[in-house]
């Protein structure tokens, strides 16, 4: 597959999972509603700013991946700016994953969860820590690929 058709494909997912993230953000009261039955209206809104305060480093973290797909789709993979839009998502995905862990135990602490949500969201957070230290660790490797590259293309 050509690199512009991959870096068009990535562009296409990255807009799937903004759209996807928008609409769990307009149905979460629904979804609320269903999870947390019984729970005063105050409850709800407690989770829902937390919902949606975790969700603001999720989508920023859309923003590098475009920049990412750009440079894959002009044959740009292995570069020092994919490195640095790559740590830039472990660095958002580290800060949601606090924020999930902070907005889960304060709101289990405050009564406003249960033990089975706690559990759920634990699973949420392991996830994300992982997407995180993939993004770490991917940018580490980008690194030494884009030295290799440079090296490679200096090679008669």
């Amino acid at each position: 597959m050509k690199k512009k058709t991959i870096g068009i494909l990535i562009k296409i997912a990255i807009i799937l999972l903004a759209l996807s993230g928008l609409l769990c953000l307009v149905m979460m009261r629904r979804i609320l509603d269903y999870m947390l039955p019984g729970f005063s209206g105050m409850t709800h809104r407690m989770w829902l700013m937390a919902l949606y305060t975790c969700a603001i480093p999720c989508f920023a973290a859309l923003v590098p991946a475009w920049l990412i797909a750009g440079n894959i789709g002009t044959n740009k993979s292995f570069c020092k700016e994919n490195a640095h839009y790559t740590k830039w998502v472990g660095i958002l995905m580290s800060v949601d994953t606090v924020l999930i862990a902070a907005a889960n135990a304060g709101l289990f602490v405050l009564g406003r969860s249960f033990f089975a949500l706690f559990i759920s969201f634990s699973l949420i957070i392991a996830i994300f820590l992982s997407i995180s230290i993939c993004a770490f660790a991917l940018s580490s490797l980008l690194d030494n690929a884009t030295v290799l590259q440079n090296q490679s293309d200096f090679t008669i």
